[in-house]
């Protein structure tokens, strides 16, 4: 049961790193991306948030390299603007109110 509290400076420093890198890669995605990720919730706006948390998650603790986290952010909050923008033209696939 080793080290559960502190392990060693460097570590500390490369989580501190990532969670800035991360944190300031998600502003910049959200931002470009418009009113829409986080306006006007429903239930897939919820998911997509969800999602995206996790994702700063594994990217701040280095559970995923930095270079496929921000690949994987992008990915989402793409396949939301076009799920957003696809889905409600389609008919039958609109609100339901």
């Amino acid at each position: 049961m080793g080290n559960i509290f502190f392990e060693n400076w460097t570590k500390v420093g490369h989580v501190a790193l990532l969670t800035v890198i991360s944190f300031v890669t998600l502003f910049l995605f959200i931002r470009i991306s418009g009113k829409r990720t986080l306006a006007k919730f429903n239930a897939f706006d919820f998911v997509v948030t969800v999602t995206l948390g996790s994702v700063l998650a594994y990217m701040m603790l280095a559970q995923v390299n930095l270079t496929e986290g921000v690949v994987v952010l992008f990915l989402i909050i793409s396949m939301q603007l076009l799920f957003a923008k696809t889905f409600p033209q389609i008919q039958g696939c609109g609100k339901t109110t």
